[in-house]
């Protein structure tokens, strides 16, 4: 049973996302390959030009089909003003939740994770509509992000539909997660690839030529502040990590064995954040659980998830010191700690029917002989616990003190007596 999950409005039908960085430093062009022939991609120059105009968007077509080293048809391109932008999408409602996805979204800010959604406000410069397979046009000035969009265009293409085809099957919320990062970080790198294409060189020296160019530090950085700030919704934290880790993570695959490499994100093998923020599209090998214990009278499970590390350091970085006082660094490594040391987890949502209250538990397995320290949510203001052992924790948050401890019970219960009590903490904090 999965949690009722709704992740593919970060992807489908969210405007905001956070902005791109140009490079640490742009040093001097690497220059050309004198009298070296080159093939037709590597002779390809990019000429910025109207988008507006057929040719320029065949030009800009080409580029990233050669960067991208799989060539797809041009994408439909429509040039909208703002005025035209803003009545074909705020007049679409946006999904409610009904049923078990309300209960799962109350469990979502008893973990610091779901705030209040504000109207997104503005237009993009350019805008990917999945639905209708389009490249939508607002500034026709934004030559990046003209390359950006087709190159999603051609990802999309390529999987014929990537939230049909790909996302919609992924088994769990860190998977969903994972894949979308890998198809944004894909679209943004192989977009930014042509936009550094300003003269023929071979593909040698096109590769030390986005090595010297390419920086996508600032992104996570901002996916980092945005993971810390309470005040985002699980919305921006997910958009922000694909744009923030996905592109890092797309790149370094594409320097460490080109297309092959980017492309292989896809397969079955990519099921957790933990590898992108890793940069290692390798399999991982999650620790196995058993069965959830049977609840009392009265409580059922709503459902259950995989949520990995990305959202397992977002609950634990908010309400921790602003970030003038814990500088950005320290989040960026903690992160990365984190996900290394993660080996597994698995989150339960339960319901008191009768008294229609909420409760979720977190059992996070990791590498004791890691750096990583596990925390508990403090941004939280209702009741909760952790209990933690050598290579587990697990952590108990629920409305009431009553739901918290009957839950807390009913898992003590089905693990039976131990050596070594666990060590427990309760916060109770007023709402």
């Amino acid at each position: 049973m999965m949690s009722p999950r709704a992740d593919t409005r970060g992807l489908g039908h969210q405007l905001w996302r956070p902005r791109v960085a140009r490079g640490a430093c742009l040093l001097a062009w690497i220059a050309g390959c004198g009298g070296e022939d080159l093939d037709a991609c590597e002779a390809l120059v990019l000429a910025p030009c109207d988008i507006r105009e057929a040719a320029c968007q065949e030009h800009y077509n080409e580029a990233i089909a050669c960067v991208s080293g799989d060539g797809q048809p041009l994408p439909k391109i429509e040039v909208l003003t703002r005025g035209q932008f803003l009545v074909r999408y705020t007049d679409e409602p946006a999904p409610t939740a009904t049923g078990d996805a309300v209960l799962f979204d109350r469990a979502l800010v008893l973990l610091g994770l779901r705030a209040p959604v504000e109207e997104l406000g503005g237009v993009p410069s350019v805008y990917y509509d999945f639905e209708r397979r389009s490249v939508i046009i607002v500034d026709v000035e934004d030559t990046r992000g003209h390359l950006h969009a087709i190159a999603r265009a051609h990802a999309d293409a390529r999987r014929s539909g990537f939230l049909d085809e790909v996302l919609a099957s992924a088994p769990t919320t860190d998977a969903a997660l994972a894949l979308g990062a890998a198809f944004v970080g894909e679209g943004v790198f192989y977009g930014d690839a042509a936009y550094y294409k300003t003269e023929g060189m071979a593909h040698a020296a096109f590769v030390e030529h986005l090595r010297a160019n390419l920086y996508y530090g600032d992104q996570i950085a901002d996916a980092a502040y945005v993971a810390r700030d309470p005040g985002f919704d699980l919305l921006f934290v997910e958009s922000a990590f694909y744009f923030g880790h996905g592109p890092e993570a797309a790149y370094s695959a594409w320097l460490a064995d080109g297309d092959a490499a980017v492309q292989a994100a896809y397969d079955p093998g990519l099921t957790s954040t933990a590898q992108i923020i890793r940069n290692e599209y390798s399999s991982l090998d999650p620790a196995s659980a058993a069965a959830w214990p049977t609840l009392p009278a009265g409580l059922r499970y709503v459902g259950q998830d995989v949520f990995g590390p990305w959202l397992l350091h977002a609950s634990q970085i908010r309400g921790l010191p602003p970030l003038e006082v814990a500088p950005i660094a320290d989040d960026i490594a903690q992160i990365q700690a984190t996900a290394n040391a993660w080996r597994g987890d698995r989150i339960a949502v339960v319901h008191h029917e009768a008294l229609d209250q909420v409760a979720v538990v977190w059992q996070v397995e990791y590498d004791p002989n890691s750096e990583w320290t596990p925390q508990t949510p403090r941004v939280s203001a209702s009741p909760w616990s952790s209990q933690r052992s050598a290579a587990r924790v697990t952590l108990f948050v629920a409305d009431t003190i009553e739901l918290h401890d009957a839950l807390r019970a009913a898992f003590a219960a089905e693990a039976g007596a131990t050596s070594r009590p666990p060590r427990v903490n309760i916060w109770l904090r007023a709402t």
